[in-house]
């Protein structure tokens, strides 16, 4: 059974594992980073049309901080989505996969002048805020929580890495790749990379990676679990 490398932060690692897991892989959980929920940065919510939630980090954030699970909630994934329905809101408008596509479906149902709060993290890949929607929408960035490097002493790095079970690794953003890379770098193993294959959330994720020099890289066709994992199905 062919071990692979979960990157992901350990809330989402646990989902990912068990994907894999049904998929016949022996998932390794090695998070590069760690989520730090911010506290007393919310305050009302009462002038939102709706939440905006653009990972499942933004739901457990804003689940922290408020009890509200009454107001209309637009999640990007299905994944995103679930764990928003889990957390109890009952109105859950999901995107399949993309920021693109959640503006798509914002702008299509949300009222002219409406005001979205978007509960993100420190770092975000795209800023809803400062970008113009149509019918004059506006979106506030709530930054409710950070990923922060986690950190490894050389002998936890090599021990995965040696593992000649080990034949892939998941990077999901442009930043764990350099965290990835960083770290393997800091423990002298970039040579274990040449036997992995390196499977990708996109084309950003595998030039994030430089100057390791992998098996192979696999890129996601759609920016979502599913079609990550489908690239391991294919061999």
């Amino acid at each position: 059974m062919m071990r692979v490398l979960v990157t992901r932060p350990i809330e989402d690692a646990r989902e990912t594992a068990r994907q894999l897991s049904s998929r016949g892989f022996d998932p390794v959980i090695f998070p590069v980073m760690r989520i730090r929920f911010l506290e007393s940065r919310l305050g009302s919510i009462d002038a939102y049309r709706a939440l905006i939630f653009s990972s499942g980090n933004g739901v457990r954030a804003f689940v922290r901080q408020s009890r509200r699970r009454d107001v209309k909630v637009f999640a990007v994934g299905p994944a995103t989505g679930t764990i928003a329905a889990e957390a109890g809101f009952r109105d859950v408008d999901v995107a399949p996969g993309s920021i693109d596509k959640l503006v798509d479906r914002i702008v299509a149902t949300t009222g002219k002048g409406s005001h979205l709060l978007h509960a993100a993290g420190r770092d975000v890949a795209h800023d809803l805020a400062a970008r113009r929607l149509s019918h004059d929408i506006r979106v506030t960035r709530k930054v409710l929580y950070e990923a922060v490097p986690e950190q490894y002493g050389k002998s936890e790095i090599v021990q995965p890495l040696s593992d000649p079970q080990l034949g892939a690794v998941l990077l999901f953003s442009p930043r764990s790749a350099r965290l990835f890379a960083g770290l393997v770098s800091h423990a002298e193993m970039s040579e274990s990379c040449r036997r992995l294959t390196a499977v990708c959330l996109s084309s950003e994720v595998a030039k994030a990676l430089a100057p390791l020099d992998f098996a192979e890289v696999r890129v996601a066709r759609a920016a979502n679990q599913t079609a990550l994992l489908g690239l391991l199905d294919s061999g």
